[in-house]
């Protein structure tokens, strides 16, 4: 967005675009993401490897001095071996768009747009959903490197293996970034602070709990579910030979649907540096802890933020290694673990992935 309050001093040029391609192996240890209840049976862990791809592109450009617009594409695979892990295959397709006006000395308005949407083999509880959203926005510069950011829009989730968690969402959002340039050449520092909410209207009917002695069991109400998903945090970014940033979240989940109410801290710290011999090393740690409001967690819909298939939710750890083997092309190395988050006694996850794969990219 900061990018778009400089539009005002730039001619009309050609756009430049960007293709990358990614191609590797991976070995997943629970491809089903499968959990261990307390005093439940344990489900078995299906472990493979898998190949996995990514190709994506972009567009971005200044059409006039006043304007700016940028487009994206993304299409990604991943294919498990083991026979049994075969039911997580999935295909993942995406695409966005944006266009700034600067309106003034000080404000920059426009609009956005995304698609996602994720096609797998399928379980009941499969991570296969569509989601298209569209905003407003604008954008006013606040003193010297600060801007306020404001936007409006719309949500729409369809969830397809039971339709009844779809939902329409009317979504807005409020953000402060700060950048605070170094002293002679030294570390830039980037603040940002911000909030946004959306209220989801679902498909399906919203679950109650009855109770008949000597035990209460959850059963569909009267009324459709409707939540209030609103999420505020806070963030820090050191920009130097050592790139490091912290980010705290707090997510709440009001829901008139029993079971599906949650309050979770999520905090992230991050780091990359580069090491000897041209390998950039880059890390992040995930630690979440949820609260649920009802004491029998009946449902796990509201733990997916519904924002990519590789949205976890929980702790975890994850490494990546990168080096350069030519000015288009880089070698990657990840590593993951991924485990349950704090305050969910009852549940136990374990998870860890690792890849190596060779990146392509053009630009112009």
């Amino acid at each position: 967005m900061m990018a778009a309050m400089a539009a005002g001093s730039v001619s009309a040029e050609p756009a430049r675009l960007t293709l990358r391609a990614e191609a590797g192996a991976e070995y997943d240890t629970n491809t089903e993401r499968a959990e261990i209840v307390d005093g439940a049976s344990v489900p078995a862990r299906v472990a493979s490897p898998l190949g996995r791809m990514v190709v994506q592109g972009g567009a971005a450009g200044f059409p006039g001095r006043r304007h700016e617009l940028s487009l994206t594409g993304l299409a990604a695979a991943k294919l498990f071996m083991a026979d049994a892990a075969t039911s997580e295959d999935v295909l993942v397709v995406s695409g966005g768009g944006h266009y700034h006006l600067r309106a003034g000395e000080r404000l920059s308005v426009g609009a956005a747009a995304s698609y996602y949407d994720a096609f797998q083999r399928g379980r009941s509880d499969a991570r296969d959903f569509r989601s298209a959203a569209a905003f407003a926005r604008a954008m006013v510069q606040a003193g010297a490197g600060g801007a306020l950011t404001v936007a409006a829009g719309w949500r729409r989730l369809t969830f397809k293996p039971d339709r009844d968690f779809d939902f329409d969402a009317p979504a807005g959002s409020i953000e402060y970034d700060h950048l605070l340039p170094g002293a002679d050449g030294g570390a830039e520092w980037e603040l940002s602070v911000g909030a946004s909410a959306e209220q989801r209207r679902f498909a399906g009917r919203r679950m109650v709990l009855a109770c008949a002695l000597p035990a209460c069991t959850p059963m569909p109400g009267a009324g459709q579910r409707a939540d209030l998903f609103a999420l505020a945090h806070a963030g820090v970014t050191r920009v130097g030979a050592l790139l490091a940033g912290a980010r705290y979240a707090l997510n709440l989940n009001r829901s008139n649907s029993y079971g599906e109410g949650l309050l979770r801290h999520m905090v992230q710290i991050r780091a990359a540096v580069e090491l000897p011999g041209s390998v950039y090393l880059a890390a992040r740690a995930d630690v979440i802890y949820t609260t649920y409001f009802d004491r029998v967690v009946v449902a796990r819909s509201a733990q997916m933020m519904f924002v990519s298939i590789e949205d976890e939710s929980r702790n975890s750890l994850q490494l990546e290694a990168t080096r350069d083997l030519g000015r288009h092309v880089q070698a990657i190395a990840r590593y993951a673990v991924y485990g349950r988050a704090f305050g969910i006694s009852l549940v136990d996850y374990r998870r860890q992935t690792a890849s190596l794969a060779v990146a392509f990219w053009l630009d112009r």
